[in-house]
This record gives C-alpha cells, sequence and structure tokens, in this order.
C-alpha cells in the first residue's frame, strides 16, 4: 500500500464525525486499496470515529489492523441476497449511531438501505468501479442496483464511463457533467474551515458562510 506522505496530509478538518465504511472484503483489489487509503488519510487528518464493516472475514491487507480502528463481521448465513445482512447491520446502527455509512460496492449499499432510511443516515455509495455493468435487466442485480441508485444520498465513480454504463450519467440539459457542488475553504496554514457537499446538484452551496469562513 503506497501510504499519503506527510506533504500530501498537512490539513486537518475540524468537525468530527462517526464513519461507518462497509464492503464485503478486505481480499485483493483496487477498490479494497482505496478503501484503506481513505480511512489512512481520515485518521491522519482528522480525529473522526472510524468503524469498518466487512461481510467476510478475508482480510488480505493486514495492515488494516495498524490503522486502529474496530472491524465487524456482518456474516452472511446463505446466499449473497439473505436477509441476515440487512438486520445485523441496521442493529449496528443503532448501536454506533453513526452520521454517515460509505458502502463499498453494490451489495453492500444494498444491505444499507433498511439503515439509511429507517435511521435517517446519509448513504455514500462508492459502487460503480468498473464500465461494463456485465448483467442486464429483471435479475437481482438489476433490481438491487436500482434501489441503490434509487436510495443513495452520493453515488461515487472511478470515471465518467462507469456512471455511463450504470445509467447514472446527465447527458443534456444545465446539469449535463455535473454530478456534484461542494466548497471547500482552507486557510494559509492548510486547515481546512469550511465544507459543504450539497444533496442535490441543483441545489447552490452556501457561498455566503464560505466566505465568511475566510
Amino acid at each position: 500500500m503506497g501510504y499519503l506522505s506527510e506533504k500530501q496530509t498537512n490539513f486537518t478538518i475540524e468537525r468530527k464525525m462517526k464513519i461507518l465504511f462497509f464492503t464485503e472484503t478486505l481480499f485483493f483489489g483496487g477498490k479494497e486499496r482505496r478503501l484503506l487509503e481513505l480511512i489512512y488519510f481520515l485518521k491522519k487528518t482528522t480525529k473522526h470515529e472510524i468503524v469498518l464493516a466487512l461481510t467476510e472475514d478475508q482480510i488480505h491487507y493486514k495492515y488494516v489492523y495498524e490503522l486502529d480502528i474496530p472491524i465487524v463481521i456482518i456474516k452472511r448465513k446463505w446466499t449473497k441476497y439473505d436477509p441476515i445482512p440487512f438486520i445485523r447491520f441496521y442493529k449496528f446502527c443503532r448501536e454506533f449511531k453513526p452520521d454517515i455509512i460509505h458502502s463499498w460496492g453494490r451489495l453492500t449499499t444494498f444491505y444499507s438501505i433498511p439503515s439509511k432510511i429507517l435511521g435517517r443516515i446519509p448513504l455514500v455509495s462508492s459502487m460503480i468501479a468498473d464500465s461494463n455493468r456485465g448483467y442486464g435487466p429483471f435479475t437481482l442485480k438489476y433490481f438491487s442496483l436500482k434501489a441503490d441508485i434509487l436510495f443513495a444520498n452520493i453515488i461515487l465513480s472511478n470515471s465518467r464511463a462507469g456512471l455511463k454504463a450504470y445509467g447514472i450519467d446527465i447527458v443534456d440539459g444545465p446539469l449535463a457533467g455535473v454530478y456534484g457542488r461542494s466548497v471547500v475553504v482552507v486557510d494559509e496554514t492548510g486547515k481546512v474551515k469550511y465544507t459543504e457537499l450539497v444533496p442535490e446538484i441543483t441545489q447552490e452551496p452556501n457561498y455566503d458562510a464560505a466566505l465568511a469562513a475566510l
């Protein structure tokens, strides 16, 4: 794992949050490495309380234990679509009370939906990591994908081609090519003084609040 250098992480974020990351495994893969890079970055630059939930206990990247975060296994009992993870994840959310759920995959986003709705917890999904959907309509994968798109507050992708492949891209109109609106104010010492990511791309950020933080 290529950890971020001191030079790359020489700023801090003031607001403390409880973040629950949710992925299936920490087996070999670029998605898993990106997740651990993000957790490392947040541990180094913030005071956020972070928990990592997995559906399987396959952990190839052993340095996750060096990050000093709790790891919870939300074990599946039968198939990928059995109801156990929905229930166990919801119970854990009630216990941990996260400010945000960040899921890393189609299924973990799907498992997070009841917790997002019942607990009114913002759901960020990094479920798109390719540009080849690989399955058609009228399948369980397609149904879960549509549910994920409907209920996730924010969907992240590592490419615009991925968004297009999964039918999320805005191709025309005044918002064509716009995927999110945010404001970050950083002072001369590198400290983040104000951040805002609007929940809906048609909504403008609070520019007055951003300017007031200068």
